[in-house]
């Protein structure tokens, strides 16, 4: 009996172990189903921190690239603050950059005083005298007439009036035959009515040197001869064309005295030639300028030009980047140069360059001085300590860089 119920027990806990094994196996397979959740839920977690940090990764470069722009769009406002009310009077901006409808000096950097206009009480001023006035009258044969005022009995002061009218003169030409009864007429007088050297030279400088039209010209001329003369634009044509052939050996010998100086300016200037853009360079020094038509500032335009190709010495000029390929030399004159200087005085506030600005023009009144007294050779111990200074200068501008935080960096780099 007692082994009946031994048997009965290990039946019993086999049974037991058996619903145990059962339960352990089907746990298992839910905690491996949980797991596989799990996994699958991490998965999908991961995939999703994935996409939130890719998107947060785009989004940090979009905000550089955003304040970057800022930054570049905060300097180009305060450049355009920088530069606002500034014409070539009182800035580094050239004259074909100033605003037309308004006048030009409204823009300059002068403190108004609230005098009037013109010459001020006590000033020396540079009234010319009678004697100086008479000897140059003379000169070209001008005797003056003489107007008495008041009574001719009383003493009397003189003034000299110096006026200017126009007046026709007409010359008859009678040519007479010969013995065989013919008329030898030059060319020039082929028409009944011709006109003179002295009204075609004023037409030439009104056309060139006034730059006015041809309508222009024959309007004036009819004006000031009392529509005495009325002048067809063909004739001034015509004339022009003339004036150009014959200039034509002046202008070589202006371009040989041009080649032969040491330096030359030269500039550009914006002319309207049928309803397009061209421009007028010119090459000047203190005895001679010579004018040449050009399409554009560009390389290729002033490669036509004959000049530049064989001129050899210092070019002066207003920092034209195609005109560097011409010349040996390029400078620029202290008109330019104190503009830029002015600029960036009123960018950065930096010192050294109003002290720039103060040798510049110590320098050039000291030569004005020299050449007053003529001499042309500045002495070789004052041009020493000019360069010390000039030297100086760049250090204390070079050091003024360093220690500037707050300057625009736009101004910097063009101070460098």
């Amino acid at each position: 009996m007692g082994g009946d119920y031994v048997r009965g027990l290990f039946k019993q806990l086999e049974e037991q172990e058996a619903r145990m094994a059962k339960m352990a196996s089907r746990y298992t397979e839910k905690l491996h189903k949980v797991e596989q959740r799990y996994e699958a839920m991490l998965a999908d977690a991961r995939e999703e921190i994935r996409y939130h940090k890719a998107r947060a990764d785009a989004a940090e470069k979009k905000i550089i690239e955003l304040e970057e722009k800022v930054r570049k769009l905060e300097n180009e406002i305060s450049r355009l603050k920088s530069n606002q009310d500034k014409d070539s009077h009182n800035s580094s901006l050239p004259s074909s950059t100033d605003r037309k409808p308004r006048a030009a000096n409204e823009y300059n950097g002068r403190t108004k005083t609230g005098k009037k206009s013109g010459g001020q009480p006590g000033h020396k001023g540079t009234t010319r005298r009678m004697e100086q006035m008479k000897q140059a009258l003379a000169c070209i044969g001008v005797e003056p007439e003489i107007e008495d005022v008041g009574d001719l009995e009383r003493d009397y002061r003189e003034r000299l009036m110096i006026d200017l009218s126009f007046s026709v003169k007409a010359v008859m030409k009678r040519f007479h035959a010969d013995q065989n009864g013919k008329y030898h007429i030059p060319a020039e007088y082929a028409n009944e009515v011709v006109y003179g050297n002295g009204l075609k030279a004023f037409a030439a400088v009104l056309y060139g040197q006034g730059v006015q039209s041809l309508e222009r010209i024959t309007q004036l001329i009819s004006m000031v001869t009392g529509k005495a003369v009325q002048v067809s634009q063909g004739s001034i044509q015509n004339w022009l064309c003339e004036f150009h052939k014959k200039a034509g050996l002046e202008i070589e010998k202006i371009t040989g005295h041009l080649l032969n100086h040491a330096c030359v300016h030269t500039d550009g200037t914006n002319v309207t030639q049928d309803g397009k853009q061209s421009y007028i360079r010119n090459f000047s020094i203190p005895q001679a300028v010579l004018y040449v038509p050009a399409d554009a500032k560009s390389h290729q335009a002033l490669s036509a030009i004959p000049f530049l190709k064989q001129y050899t010495g210092t070019l002066i000029h207003d920092h034209e980047t195609a005109l560097y390929q011409y010349g040996l030399y390029h400078a620029e004159c202290n008109v330019h140069l104190i503009r830029y200087l002015t600029k960036n005085s009123e960018d950065t506030k930096h010192r050294w360059s109003r002290h720039m600005i103060s040798l510049l023009v110590e320098m050039n009144r000291y030569r004005k001085r020299l050449i007053a007294q003529s001499q042309i050779v500045i002495p070789k111990d004052t041009l020493d300590r000019m360069e010390r200074r000039y030297d100086a200068l760049l250090e204390e501008a070079e050091a003024e860089r360093e220690r500037c935080h707050s300057c625009p960096k736009w101004a910097l780099k063009e101070e460098k």
